[in-house]
């Protein structure tokens, strides 16, 4: 929500204007209202509002007057001057000095939809490049990076002089609006970034404490973290990486709720273990991998950027197997995007280990040095749900049927008809864990279809029926 403050020495209309609105609809939000020019410069210097209604004439300070004091300092914040009078001069000298909009009293709806339909595509489009420098920031850290977001951001930031950043899980929104200046940067569809550039120091508040409390119960956030940045181009990054790790430690350990500041103290250094991973994993040792992936997942000092690095090591040697899982691992950018897929890094780490326990039984192509068996091995890894046949292989490849025997026998250890089977039976080992489909119907997606002769073959292949198995997994996981 983007906000509204509004001013106009008559309460009446001051009260009509907020209430008979919907201000909501819109994407904007009242956060304050003022019968007193003087006041409404106090306001709009403290919480920085994205734009402010204004009427004309006012004793004192005139509309007019208080939005170039506004201007000398807060240039980004949009006007919209309302009026009782018609006078070509006072609409004339209101743009002149950078109003949006001239409106009349009384003010009909459909006037107040198209002022702030026009600030929304300013502000948008502000949002969007103040997010897309973010992004940059993270991609690539540099001090210039640094300062073309800071400089982005609508509410202005000074990167020499102190100010606070939050990280929440959540929307935290509610207790900030009013209570202090900030920008929104969005983190992910749950989680943002709070850059606070007034009054941080209210973030230590008892009333504060509580708002964050209330509004933990009753779940609209899981987390709020904050840090105070003492000069933003030197120490930024270092805070946020801080931030977000204090931010998503629930995600490493349930218990770990941080709702409030977090101490300046490095984080957990476990590089020794993520670079004996990537070892493994250039060497193509699914099985070293999975050990090394258990003793990641005892650790209760793994960074959220650890979990992070995790993740794609493993992606990256399960991207090289013959056969992909039928929901394949999804790719993230961040660490936000992973924990939204993710509800905890204890799950995340049993969905990998399944995945790479099912890459003992799946052939890494880059080894296979015969170019027509490797063909025919990746179309099986795209078909072994249809029915296929050696001999049918065999015409479309143009190879001989003993010949391409022998290559599955010294290949991979194994007959065409128990590398189809176990690659079915894999397949189905993963329906059963991850979907509530009725095991005929998993029958008939993995190629049988006969209900029986899938639940002999699934008995003989890890010695449950496939409903013991599903109740197994479901009581494991």
């Amino acid at each position: 929500m983007y906000q509204v403050i509004l001013v106009d020495d008559e309460k009446m209309i001051l009260n009509s204007l907020a209430l008979g609105f919907d201000w909501h609809s819109n994407g904007f939000e009242v956060v304050a209202t003022s019968t007193n020019s003087q006041e409404a410069l106090r306001m709009i210097e403290f919480i920085r509002p994205d734009i402010v209604f204004t009427d004309i004439r006012m004793p004192g300070m005139d509309g007019i007057e208080l939005m170039q004091k506004v201007h000398r300092d807060l240039p980004q914040i949009q006007f919209v001057v309302i009026s009782g009078y018609s006078e070509f001069d006072y609409a004339r000298k209101a743009l002149e000095v950078g109003a949006l909009a001239y409106c009349l009293k009384p003010l009909e709806d459909d006037e107040i939809e198209s002022a702030l339909a026009r600030a929304r595509k300013i502000l948008d489009a502000k949002k969007l490049v103040m997010q897309s420098a973010f992004t940059n920031m993270l991609k690539t850290h540099s001090k210039e990076n640094i300062l073309t977001f800071l400089h982005s951001v609508p509410s202005g930031i000074d990167p020499n002089s102190r100010m606070y950043i939050a990280a929440c899980c959540g929307d935290a929104a509610p207790a900030l609006i009013g209570n202090m200046c900030f920008s929104t940067v969005s983190l992910s569809s749950c989680c943002n970034l709070y850059l606070i550039t007034s009054n941080g120091e209210y973030l230590r508040s008892i009333s504060f404490r509580r708002m964050l409390l209330n509004a933990a119960a009753n779940k609209q956030l899981s987390s709020f973290a904050f840090a105070e940045v003492s000069r933003p181009v030197d120490f930024f990054q270092t805070q946020l990486n801080l931030l977000f790790h204090a931010a998503l430690a629930h995600f490493i350990c349930p218990e770990n709720i941080v709702l409030g500041e977090i101490p300046l103290a490095p984080l957990p250094d476990n590089s020794d273990l993520i670079e004996q991973l990537a070892a493994s994993v250039h060497q193509n040792r699914p099985m070293e991998v999975l050990k090394q992936l258990g003793f990641l997942s005892d650790n209760n000092t793994v960074s959220i950027y650890d979990a992070f690095n995790v993740y794609n090591l493993c992606a990256e040697l399960l991207s090289h197997t013959a056969m992909q899982a039928s929901t394949p691992l999804p790719s993230f950018s961040s660490v936000f995007q992973m924990t939204e897929a993710y509800s905890s890094f204890s799950e995340m780490v049993r969905i990998l280990s399944n995945h790479l326990q099912r890459c003992q039984n799946v052939v890494n192509l880059d080894m296979v040095h015969n170019k027509t068996f490797r063909e025919i091995l990746e179309y099986i890894s795209q078909h072994f749900t249809q029915p296929i046949s050696l001999q049918d292989l065999c015409q479309d490849y143009c190879i001989n049927a003993s010949y391409l025997s022998q290559l599955f026998k010294k290949e991979l250890g194994v007959t065409f008809t128990a590398y189809i089977t176990r690659l079915r039976m894999d397949h189905a080992k993963e329906l059963l864990s991850t979907t509530n489909l009725r095991i005929s119907e998993i029958s008939e997606q993995v190629g049988y279809d006969y209900y029986f002769n899938f639940t002999k073959l699934f008995k003989k292949e890890t010695g449950l029926t496939p409903k013991q198995y599903r109740d197994q997994t479901i009581h494991q996981g």
